[in-house]
This record gives structure tokens, sequence and C-alpha cells, in this order.
């Protein structure tokens, strides 16, 4: 189909040589849902600490159905809204069992959107044929000592074959991950380059925690190409 503008729930929109993609619909939808509508909003869609299970704190009393909201949210986050992915995926942890601290992040979140509804998620196609992979590598930390874990899994794994390339992340250093280099008639020696990745221009930030608006802005930007 050569006109994708009527997908469900998406707009899309050719401008020069962009495409920008927009869901203001749904935002209106899920502000709607939740009566938010004179709610100020919030420059950043989370908290930059975490959110926990807070088991011994204020039950969930909203009128609007947790799980529901959630979905909306997980819905206009994988098609787009990326900026609001790690938010949202922290949200969703807790749909079983939400508390009052739960629903104030997802309002955080609706708060956010508000105030960046009319905002598009734009791509600017290219003839290169690549792709870029970056990966947070302090995320590793949290799960133990990723030296003694690396070497464990190098220890039961062929690192290098002739069809499958296997890249391994050093320790404190945030290096391109990646799993499987597909090789390609433009790329038929599947050429990879490992760059160090300085904390300015590290996207995984944006996917692995939550951020202060300093820190957030510029790296949303590049995300949503909306420094274009």
């Amino acid at each position: 189909m050569d006109d994708v503008s009527a997908f469900p729930g998406i707009q899309f929109t050719r401008k020069n040589n962009t495409i920008e993609l927009l869901q203001k619909g749904l935002i209106d939808r899920i502000v709607a849902t939740t009566g938010m509508e004179d709610y100020n909003s919030e420059a950043t869609p989370a908290q930059p600490r975490p959110l926990e299970k807070d088991v011994n704190r204020k039950p969930f009393l909203e009128p609007w159905k947790y799980a529901s909201v959630v979905g909306m949210l997980l819905y206009l986050s994988g098609n787009s809204r990326p900026d609001i992915a790690f938010a949202v995926n922290q949200a969703a942890c807790f749909t079983q069992n939400p508390k009052a601290s739960h629903a104030a992040a997802v309002k955080r979140i609706i708060q956010y959107l508000s105030g960046t509804k009319h905002r598009n998620l734009t791509f600017k196609p290219t003839t290169d044929w690549k792709l870029d992979c970056y990966v947070d590598a302090p995320t590793f930390v949290d799960y133990g000592d990723p030296r003694i874990r690396m070497t464990q899994w190098l220890r039961s794994h062929e690192v290098v074959t002739s069809s499958r390339l296997l890249y391994v992340l050093l320790y404190g250093v945030k290096l391109l991950f990646l799993k499987e280099h597909v090789r390609t008639d433009d790329n038929p020696k599947g050429e990879t380059s490992i760059q160090k990745i300085e904390t300015t221009d590290q996207l995984a930030d944006i996917f692995s925690k939550g951020l202060a608006q300093a820190k957030f802005d510029p790296l949303r930007d590049k995300i949503m190409a909306w420094h274009l």
C-alpha cells in the first residue's frame, strides 16, 4: 500500500525529505480517560529515581483502570513516542498490583505528553545501509560484576564463527553491542565498527533510566529528530 496515512491511530505526514508520525488522537484519549485535561505539563516523563514496588504505601484509588491506561501508553511508546518508553515500561511492571505512587508515575507521563502532544517522531531516510546500536554498559553493573559475568560467558560460548559475530561489552566503557551482524549485498564482508560513546551522545541512557531535564532533552531531541 503506497499511502499509509490511514494506518490505525497514526498520522503519517511527508515533508520534504522527512516522514513524520503523530498520534495526537491517542494522547487526547489518554488524557480524557484519566480526567487530566487541566493538569500542568511536566518537562520529563519520569523521575530520575527508579519506580519501586512501594508495598507499604497508599493503595491505588484512581477512577480509571491502571492496566488500560498503561496499555494505551505502551501502544503509543511503541509507535510514535519512544521518548516515553522507559517511563511506561517502569509503570507496566506494576500492572497487577499498582499503588498510589505508580498512579503518580503514570500521571507524570501523561502530563509530559500533554505538553508535547503536537510533536512528531521524524524519520529522515538515507541511502546508507547501516545499523547503529547503543548499549548502556552500567546496566550490567546492577546484576553483579560484569567482569566476572563476561568471563563466565566467554568460557561457555564460541565468540566468533563464520556466520555470526558476537561482540562483548567491555567493563566500564559504553560500546556498541551487536549480537547478530547480518551480511547484505551492500556489506558482503559484514564489516562492523565498535566505538566508545561519550555520555552526552549515549542514546541508550534515555531507554535505561530516568533522567533530569538537562540530560533528557538533548537525547530526546536526537531520538525523536526534533533537532532537524
